[in-house]
């Protein structure tokens, strides 16, 4: 970070849990919100954009990759989360950028590291695609959803990962679902997979999460992207 670019107005507080993908920028740690790269600096959050060895623009060389089919198209909904990049605007997929040419296919705009938050237990089995758990969208990668924990594959290892606050989010007592009867308590042994969000606990059910309130009734806390 060169300078100070003080992003205006910014009330969530950017962390190692906070639900926000964190990737290593030269000596700092930068979170992708909202299409920003937010740094924290003293008492503020200031503006990033990522620079990496890679060309600016169309370098007309397809990037081969898995992580999506060819036939997709990143856009502002496409799910994968929109960082600045020198002049223009590239996607997070899996640790990588992708560019948007106008024939439809993607350059490769560099990879990058993100900040780990290595699983502390032990961990022997191996998510994959079919591994049997249930595995959702975040951040423009993977996650599986593994005993209350959403783990990411990161190299050798497992990490830890949190969703953030939902902009779906809707108010208190406002949720009308009729995935469950209105008496049903969310709990332990509810039947419904328990789900680490925003620092606390949800419960997914139809792909979105539900928050039990204290009063007996359930809150909308957003939807989820799930891989059937």
């Amino acid at each position: 970070m060169s300078a100070c670019n003080t992003h205006a107005s910014h009330d969530h507080v950017h962390m190692v849990n906070c639900g926000h993908l964190a990737i290593v920028h030269g000596s700092h740690v930068d979170y992708v919100h909202d299409g920003h790269l937010h740094a924290q600096h003293g008492d503020h959050f200031d503006e990033c954009s990522l620079e990496t060895a890679a060309a600016t623009g169309c370098t007309k060389a397809h990037h081969g990759c898995g992580d999506h089919d060819a036939g997709h198209r990143h856009t502002a909904t496409c799910g994968h989360p929109a960082v600045p990049h020198g002049d223009h605007v590239c996607y997070v997929v899996d640790n990588h950028l992708h560019f948007p040419c106008a024939d439809g296919h993607c350059d490769s705009h560099g990879a990058f590291a993100t900040a780990c938050t290595k699983h502390s237990e032990a961990h022997d089995h191996v998510h994959g695609a079919n591994c049997g758990h249930t595995r959702l969208r975040h951040e423009g990668h993977w996650d599986y959803l593994h005993d209350g924990h959403l783990h990411h594959v990161h190299g050798d290892h497992v990490d830890d990962h949190f969703l953030p606050p939902s902009s779906t989010q809707a108010a208190c007592g406002s949720h009308k679902c009729a995935s469950h009867d209105a008496a049903h308590v969310h709990g332990a042994n509810c039947g419904h997979q328990a789900f680490p969000h925003d620092g606390h606990v949800d419960y997914l059910v139809d792909s979105h999460l539900h928050h039990p309130c204290a009063s007996g009734h359930c809150d909308d806390h957003g939807a989820v992207v799930i891989a059937f």
